[in-house]
């Protein structure tokens, strides 16, 4: 399997402390992938890394052959690579559709349909202004613009973050169809049960460090997976 994203030795600063040390990870075309951790293990760091917020301090981010470290983050974009962020972070004052567009540079009137028969609430109420839409709503809107790029690698970075069961299965439930349809997935999850039943590998981040990897069957094996982010007793 050819590596979409490949993240090697990755050390990354907030002035003299040291938040991310020699992190490598990889994910292959086509893959579902996750980065679990407890809350300041450094995995938005990570993702925000990615582009260029905050810069490596050394060591190497490859998009397929081409080497992307220290490239724009709207040339990023521009090779297929898009990130819906933690706490979703849409413009409150604008309705969905205007939301929607900012995830393009020229409007994409297919795209967007697509998007609506993806989340049709988001068609439904693409008049109204996204700080009057529920949580579960915005993230869906947060995906959708994501999408509106039409990405071959969509990195989500806590996804579930702070909405109820029934809206979690749902959005996860869309984001496997979103998988099924060719989209290469790098997903950020605090909900370590969630993550590991999504995904196909994983990676365990501990104090900016991996601690472990491998398929997310093998991890929810582990003593210490289980003790630490699963909340089983072994």
């Amino acid at each position: 399997m050819s590596r979409l994203l490949n993240i090697v030795d990755a050390c990354v600063y907030y002035e003299k402390t040291q938040a991310l040390h020699n992190v490598s990870l990889h994910v292959g075309a086509g893959e579902i992938v996750t980065l679990i951790g407890a809350n300041g293990a450094g995995k938005s760091t990570l993702m925000m890394s990615i582009f260029g917020y905050p810069p490596l301090h050394s060591g190497q981010i490859f998009i397929g052959d081409a080497e992307v470290t220290r490239l724009a983050a709207h040339k990023l974009a521009g090779m297929g690579v898009t990130l819906v962020p933690e706490g979703r972070r849409v413009f409150p004052q604008m309705t969905v559709y205007e939301n929607l567009l900012t995830g393009v540079v020229h409007r994409e009137s297919a795209v967007i349909s697509k998007i609506y028969d993806t989340f049709p609430v988001l068609g439904e109420r693409r008049h109204q202004r996204a700080g009057t839409l529920s949580g579960g709503e915005q993230q869906m809107l947060a995906i959708g613009r994501g999408l509106m790029s039409q990405p071959q690698l969509l990195l989500l970075d806590e996804p579930s973050l702070g909405l109820a069961p029934l809206v979690i299965k749902h959005i996860f439930a869309v984001l496997e169809m979103i998988a099924q349809s060719g989209t290469t997935i790098l997903l950020v999850e605090q909900n370590a049960n969630i993550a590991l039943n999504f995904a196909q590998r994983g990676y365990v981040l501990v104090n900016g460090r991996i601690e472990l990897s491998g398929s997310c069957a093998s991890l929810m094996q582990d003593k210490m997976v289980r003790q630490a982010y699963l909340g089983l007793n072994v």
